[in-house]
């Protein structure tokens, strides 16, 4: 697993494919760019139980405040996320 220079990420979901989780990943980058600027995509597979979902995060901020500032704006938005 690659490391960046931030040490939080947030965690927008986990979906049912790769195509899904790059395109709530974009959706959420264009929308939020102010809050993510310099991070970058995270999609980790992962098989459970006989289903495969695709947890998707941004990481690479600058500081789990900035996360969590982020993470508040989509939770305001009616989204769910959660700061790792």
């Amino acid at each position: 697993v690659a490391t960046t220079s931030g040490g939080a990420s947030v965690q927008i979901g986990a979906f049912s494919s790769q195509a899904i989780a790059d395109r709530e990943f974009a959706a959420l980058a264009s929308s939020y760019g102010l809050f993510v600027g310099g991070t970058r995509k995270v999609v980790e597979k992962v098989d459970r139980d006989g289903s495969t979902f695709y947890r998707t995060s941004f990481s690479g901020f600058a500081s789990k405040d900035k996360a969590q500032q982020f993470c508040n704006a989509l939770k305001s938005a009616g989204k769910t996320c959660f700061v790792k």
